[in-house]
């Protein structure tokens, strides 16, 4: 017997160019590929090599969404689908298990449903921003969301390494279509750790057609100020308030100090002396 198969495959941060061989392989060799959104050069891309590309743009408009019952319609459609044509392939920006619930979800779904899920990856925005920014991760670096600040009010990192926080601009709250972005939630949040006077840079990209990444660096209590850059998502960059081994050091020295304050002093020898 068959086993109905599930494909997710991530078609990278942009440019066409950024697909993998494998995901190329497997788009053009798909009649029918499903998509998120059409707002991706992948998607028009394979249109123009006579695929089916079918989005799902029109739920992000339906009033009462929520990113929650979004993403579960999404997932009951591809489990229906797969189950009907025997296989289904579904496209997602970047990599599909950076910055997404959806692979997570599904794999559940799928278990339940007897059904093969396959993840393809995929080059993720994180790895195009390293470059930008010259930034190497193995010198300690927090990876967040920015919507995790503006949703939770108060979140858990520290001034001592670096932030690139991504989904900056989005809508504040747990609906697409929300009036308020979480930039300043953000704002209030770093602020709480960071010198008001701490430079950030923010970068965004200008999306299609030509997809070029644009920066601005801030002191940071102006990043509210620059929410008109981040209509197409943006990634902030967070440096240490000091560069890491800085505080390796001091702490080592601190330690180092405790430790001759704690240490018991020797007694004095005394010489006796004969009468």
């Amino acid at each position: 017997m068959k086993t109905d198969e599930l494909i997710v495959v991530g078609i990278g941060p942009g440019p066409v160019k950024y697909l993998t061989q494998e995901a190329r392989d497997l788009l053009l060799a798909t009649e029918r590929v499903y998509f998120r959104f059409s707002g991706h050069p992948v998607y028009t891309w394979l249109r123009e090599q006579g695929k089916e590309c079918l989005s799902f743009d029109s739920l992000y408009m339906q009033d009462g969404m929520t990113y929650e019952r979004l993403f579960l319609t999404i997932d009951q459609a591809l489990i229906r689908a797969a189950k009907k044509s025997g296989r289904a392939v579904y496209a997602l920006p970047g990599n599909p298990y950076v910055f997404e619930l959806t692979p997570k979800w599904l794999k559940l779904m799928c278990e339940q449903e007897r059904m093969k899920l396959r993840i393809v990856p995929a080059m993720s925005f994180l790895d195009e921003l390293y470059v930008e920014l010259e930034v190497d991760p193995e010198a300690g670096l927090q990876i967040l969301n920015a919507s995790s600040f503006s949703y939770y009010g108060d979140y858990p990192f520290t001034e001592k390494l670096g932030l690139l926080i991504g989904q900056v601009g989005l809508p504040q709250g747990k609906s697409p279509r929300g009036k308020k972005d979480n930039v300043q939630a953000l704002t209030k949040c770093l602020l709480a750790k960071f010198p008001r006077s701490h430079r950030v840079t923010l970068i965004w990209s200008t999306g299609m057609p030509d997809y070029q990444n644009r920066r601005v660096t801030v002191v940071l209590k102006d990043l509210p100020k620059q929410a008109r850059f981040t209509k197409h998502l943006a990634t902030l960059y967070v440096p240490p308030v000091k560069p890491p081994w800085e505080w390796v050091d001091n702490a080592s020295h601190a330690a180092k100090q405790r430790a001759k304050k704690k240490r018991p002093k020797r007694a004095r020898a005394t010489r006796s002396t004969r009468t």
